[in-house]
């Protein structure tokens, strides 16, 4: 790296101000997500002191031409093309998919991630999708849940930059959630608080859903010592309440009944909740209970339900910039999958039995306190 001198005078522009537009008008040729210059090196190239180098970084960042996450250097953020990405929606959504809060999550992510970046953004139906596509426009796809793989061999047959958020391992780039790990530090959460005996009701353990939050429940057991009882598993279609309420009866029949309950989605856990309410269950006192996917209503179930946040909006998010990233380039950049983690939102569905284990949480910061912003 050269290192320039920017002399200064009486009559002239701060020094801090001449050395940020020159570094401005190098952004034009910085694809984005790249990383940008960090405050040594602001202050090697142009032999300033830390202050004016971060002074620079912030009037920038002010520009909305880079920014800077905690604990990592600035990344470029200014889009010097025309891009748009073009997401393609499976064949049966309809408008009710979309009030789905899973989905809207997703869906959410990808348009406020879009509007922040200035990217245009068009929704197109696969069974209306042209497969003769031309070529040399600078746009990307995004394909929703469910899209067929033949629509993915016609966008990779055209070398054209897509992202697929699944629910499974994807032989094409995908975004998708570790559900396995999710579920895994769900029981593993009831586990440490002090519970032995854990019922499970999710959907089909074989589908392509469930199957990963299956694994990660019997993981978490192994683990920690605790044989699978298959009498303990439940399987239901989550539609129906009173489904998923003579699954939770079945459970607590048994002759040695399970102290909590992790569920596989929210919905789930909330028709079980609103059984114990009617059958005066108290929860967290005579069961526990955990979710998965952190929907709103979760937050507003009595008492508040700890749950799994999937960080679905994120999924939306990490697949528009990664096109953008791909689109801004100047040279042909590889589109790579990237896994989503889980974390623990720990409300008050869960009775603690083991002190030891809370005070270990709260020396953390984390406590049984809801980690949702």
């Amino acid at each position: 790296m050269n290192r320039i001198v920017i002399s200064k005078s009486k009559t002239e522009e701060p020094l801090w101000q001449r050395i940020k537009e020159q570094l401005a008008k190098e952004i034009n040729d910085v694809p984005f997500g790249e990383k940008f210059y960090t405050i040594g090196e602001i202050c090697e190239r142009f032999n300033v002191s830390q202050i004016t180098a971060r002074r620079v970084l912030e009037e920038i960042e002010k520009d909305g031409l880079i920014e800077t996450g905690r604990g990592r250097r600035s990344i470029v953020k200014k889009i010097s093309e025309d891009i748009s990405i073009e997401v393609i929606i499976p064949r049966g959504y309809t408008e009710r998919t979309f009030q789905n809060p899973v989905v809207f999550k997703t869906y959410s992510g990808i348009l406020d991630t879009a509007k922040e970046l200035g990217v245009k953004v068009d929704f197109i139906s696969e069974k209306y999708f042209n497969r003769d596509i031309s070529i040399g426009e600078k746009r990307g796809f995004i394909l929703l849940y469910g899209v067929k793989n033949s629509v993915c061999e016609s966008l990779k047959k055209h070398n054209l930059p897509f992202v697929v958020l699944m629910d499974e391992d994807f032989p094409f780039p995908c975004v998708r959630v570790d559900k396995e790990y999710g579920a895994f530090i769900a029981v593993e959460h009831l586990i440490l608080s002090g519970h032995k005996r854990i019922g499970c009701v999710l959907g089909p353990v074989n589908s392509i859903s469930f199957a990963p939050r299956f694994h990660g429940y019997c993981k978490a057991l192994e683990e920690n010592g605790i044989i699978c009882d298959k009498a303990l598993i439940k399987e239901t279609s989550g539609i129906k309440e009173r489904e998923d309420e003579r699954a939770f009866e079945d459970l607590m029949s048994l002759k040695n009944p399970p102290t909590a309950i992790f569920a596989g989605n929210d919905y789930r856990a909330i028709h079980i909740m609103n059984y114990c309410k009617r059958k005066k269950i108290k929860i967290p006192e005579d069961i526990s209970i955990v979710g998965f996917d952190n929907i709103r209503e979760s937050l507003y179930t009595l008492p508040p339900l700890t749950t799994v946040d999937t960080h679905r909006d994120k999924t939306g998010r990490e697949a528009v910039r990664q096109l953008v990233h791909i689109l801004s380039a100047k040279e042909e950049s590889p589109v790579y999958s990237i896994l989503i983690k889980p974390t623990l939102v720990m409300r008050e569905s869960v009775k603690i039995m083991n002190k030891t284990y809370i005070l270990s949480k709260n020396s953390e910061g984390k406590g049984g306190k809801d980690e949702e912003k």
